[in-house]
């Protein structure tokens, strides 16, 4: 749905956090330490890739790498896979 809503700027960014946050809860608490580090890297990173950049577009675009990772992760726990 994040994909269908958003629209290249920066109001994607409180959007992008509310997906990540629910798709969080499907996964966060199952995350064992290492898994939990390695999570909050990579997020880290969709923020790195755009941290030079100026504009909205750049922001919106790391809001939706955020949200593609956290995505991933909750269908990874929906499904069982660890």
């Amino acid at each position: 749905m994040f994909g269908l809503c958003s629209y290249g700027a920066s109001g994607d960014v409180p959007l992008g956090e509310i997906v990540t946050k629910k798709c969080e809860g499907d996964f966060l608490a199952k995350l064992s330490q290492a898994q939990r580090k390695t999570y909050h890297r990579a997020i880290k990173r969709c923020d790195d890739v755009y941290k030079n950049e100026d504009g909205s577009m750049y922001r919106a675009m790391a809001a939706g790498c955020r949200v593609d990772l956290a995505q991933s992760y909750a269908r990874k726990f929906r499904k069982g896979l660890r």
